[in-house]
Formats: structure tokens, C-alpha cells, sequence
């Protein structure tokens, strides 16, 4: 009875041809996935880009170095964990131009589409980017971890609680922008703490690209100019 069943269910196949695009390729499984448990967008770039992508996230994710500069305030319920690292490692390596001359792919591009921009990083860190690349990017990300979690303590990813003093949560954005700063050794001064702490609050009080259309480029591009800009005076810092 149950093999009758099963010859007389009706099958729906997707064949996704080369070269379709990732954005369509992460539609379609989106669509699909309504069926069933909803999975959110990181959980389907696991499912979908399995490989040394998914390994790393994972073993940053659960370093002692990223637990403790986060204070363990980032749920890894969901792999919202791993989202908030998937995108702080792809704009280092955005950055630092590693995407640009990608052998076998297409050099990859922030065009105000994030979801587009973390799969093909996915995929260029599963088979495309030399292992020397994805070695200094992982290295970048612990040494600014190690480096927030010693010089600005716990409060390092979150703004100053509000008038009610409540406790305000991990900040996305600080989080990435923080990161790429602290990859640097020039944080290295006992300064700094201040300047940070006076950055934010600017930050805080006038929102701009930390707050509206936070994932359009010239979003994007105006946070990395302000991590840039406060980079410059933390140089000049004695």
C-alpha cells in the first residue's frame, strides 16, 4: 500500500541550469522552502552552500575569541551567530580586494543586494579563494576580536542605553564596522577607549548610514568611510 502511494505521488523538480544566476538559484529555494519550516536566509545559504564556507562560519562562531568579545550576546539560534560573521568576514575580504580577481569567477561586487553578495562570497570561499586568502581573513577576524574584547570590554557592539538605562543589544552594523577597524595594529594605544566610546555616541545620535537603508551601497560605503575616518584619528593618537 504504501509503495502505491509513493509510485503515485505527484514529483516537482526544479532543474537549474548553468550559468543562473544565485540570486534566482536563492528564489527558488525560498519559494520551496514555504512548504515546510520556514528557514531564514542564513539557514538556506547553509543548506544551499555547504562546504569550507559553512566549516568556517561554524568554527568562529564558536571561538572562544568571538563568544568573548560578544559577551555570548549574539544567538546562535537561527545561525544569526554565523550571518553577523558571514558578514563582517565577506566585507573584509570586499575590502581588501580579495574579491576582485576571483580564479574561475566573475569578480563580485556589492550592488546593494546582500543576500547576492554573502552566497557567491560562500561560494568563492568553497572553491574559488586560495587557501592563503581565506587563512588571513579568518586570522584578521579572531586578532579583532582578541583586540575589542582586551581594549573595549563588553560594551564594545552596543550603543549607551537609553534615558530608561536599559541595556541596549549587540548592534549588527558596529559589529562589522568595529571588526574591520580592529584588524588593524594601530588600535594598539591606550587612548582609544574614549575615542571609540565619543565615536559611537556620534554615531548613535545622528543614525545616517548606521540606520536608513543600512545594505544600499552607498550605505555600505559611507559606514567603511566613517570606520576609515576614524581609523586616521586613531593613528594620530599618541
Amino acid at each position: 500500500k504504501l509503495q502505491g502511494i509513493f509510485e503515485d505521488y505527484q514529483l516537482y523538480v526544479y532543474v537549474i541550469q548553468p550559468p543562473t544566476p544565485e540570486r534566482v538559484k536563492y528564489d527558488i529555494f525560498d519559494r520551496v522552502n514555504r512548504g515546510g519550516t520556514h528557514l531564514n536566509n542564513q539557514e538556506m545559504r547553509n543548506a544551499l552552500y555547504g562546504g569550507k564556507a559553512t566549516e568556517l562560519l561554524k568554527e568562529l562562531s564558536e571561538s572562544e575569541a568571538f563568544l568573548k568579545a560578544t559577551e555570548k550576546g549574539v544567538e546562535p539560534s537561527r545561525m544569526k551567530d554565523q550571518y553577523i560573521i558571514l558578514r563582517a568576514l565577506a566585507f573584509l575580504l570586499w575590502l581588501n580586494g580579495d574579491l576582485k580577481g576571483i580564479k574561475g569567477m566573475e569578480p563580485i561586487e556589492y550592488k546593494s543586494d546582500i543576500d547576492d553578495f554573502l552566497a557567491k562570497v560562500m561560494i568563492a570561499l568553497n572553491a574559488h579563494l586560495d587557501e592563503e586568502a581565506i587563512q588571513t581573513v579568518r586570522n584578521k577576524f579572531l586578532s579583532a576580536m582578541e583586540r575589542i574584547h582586551r581594549i573595549l570590554g563588553r560594551e564594545a557592539f552596543r550603543f549607551e542605553p537609553k534615558e530608561s538605562g536599559t541595556r541596549r543589544p549587540i548592534n549588527m552594523l558596529l559589529f562589522e564596522t568595529l571588526t574591520y577597524v580592529f584588524t588593524f595594529e594601530e588600535v594598539e594605544k591606550k587612548k582609544i577607549r574614549p575615542l571609540i566610546k565619543e565615536w559611537k555616541r556620534d554615531i548613535d545620535k545622528t543614525g545616517g548610514a548606521f540606520r536608513e537603508s543600512v545594505d544600499a551601497t552607498s550605505s555600505v560605503v559611507a559606514r567603511f568611510k566613517d570606520a576609515e575616518a576614524l581609523l586616521d584619528r586613531i593613528k594620530k593618537l599618541e
